[in-house]
């Protein structure tokens, strides 16, 4: 197996993990966000495989084409893992959260700030 494929299953073991830590917190809007990162990859993974321009497009050691439904969601969750790990390290060094954007789920109570 090539590095990339293990460097692939390891950031899906680190997500997973996170994953686990949400669920523990309930944290609701991060348990939506992963899950919709690795919906949205999967999508993406799958009509690239069937799309005749990624037929031939190496990855792993074969084509794009030529993965089976497994190696298809184990791509998906490797990709998405990843963008995962690349934003958690975006807000790691950035302080000022310049980059901020909304929450996919607020969970967070409603004040109200005009009380009658």
């Amino acid at each position: 197996m090539e590095l990339i494929g293990i460097a692939g299953l390891v950031t899906i073991i680190w997500k997973v993990v996170d994953v686990l830590r949400f669920a523990a917190n309930k944290d609701w809007s991060a348990l939506v966000t992963q899950g919709t990162v690795y919906l949205s990859a999967l999508a993406v993974a799958l009509l690239a495989r069937e799309a005749e321009p990624f037929q031939a497009v190496e990855i792993l050691g074969t084509t794009f084409g030529e993965l089976d439904f497994a190696a298809v969601v184990l791509f998906a969750l490797g990709i998405g893992s990843t963008a995962s790990g690349v934003v958690d390290f975006k807000q790691a060094i950035d302080s000022t959260d310049s980059a901020v954007v909304p929450r996919l789920v607020d969970t967070r109570p409603v004040v109200d700030h005009h009380p009658t």
